[in-house]
């Protein structure tokens, strides 16, 4: 979007410039009458130029937020072990200390399926059972809060066997 940004600046300089040397030109001769209404396009694209400033800090803030809140979501701890009395494996999370109230899956992004753990809050132990084992799997936690999927945290089975 900065690019675009830029792009559009340049543009607002350069149609500002054109309106000052169209103003300078009415003033001189028989165009006056333009005077007014391009002073009213000088101040319309002002305008845009602050709107759209007002705008940039706004999805910067929007974005912040939703940096803190993945952060917020995203499992203190994550596990991977083979689970004896199963004869399988479990992946395993722990919530952190900030954690809002979410529901939580498990998906093995390799063999696209998932494995629906529960709800919980801060500092909460979920895990999904019976997993088989391949270090290869790429596995990815998605939060769910409000009908809307968080992707939290994703990594392959050897990144996190425990």
């Amino acid at each position: 979007m900065s690019t675009q940004w830029e792009d559009l600046d340049s543009q607002y300089s350069g149609v500002l410039g054109h309106i000052d040397k169209a103003d300078q030109k009415a003033d001189q001769n028989k165009y006056k009458f333009l005077t007014p209404s391009l002073n009213a396009a000088k101040n319309s694209w002002k305008t845009l130029k602050t709107d759209v400033v007002t705008l940039q800090e706004g999805i910067k803030i929007a974005e912040k937020k939703e940096q803190d809140f993945l952060k917020q979501l995203r499992p203190a701890n994550v596990f991977y072990f083979y689970k004896k009395i199963h004869n399988a494996y479990t992946f395993e999370i722990k919530t952190g200390t900030n954690a809002p109230n979410a529901s939580y899956k498990v998906m093995n992004l390799t063999k696209n399926t998932v494995h629906n753990m529960w709800s919980g809050g801060a500092n909460t132990n979920m895990w999904a059972d019976w997993l088989s084992f391949n270090p290869n799997d790429e596995f990815a936690v998605v939060a769910v809060v409000d009908g809307k999927e968080y992707v939290v945290y994703k990594d392959k089975v050897q990144n996190i066997m425990n």
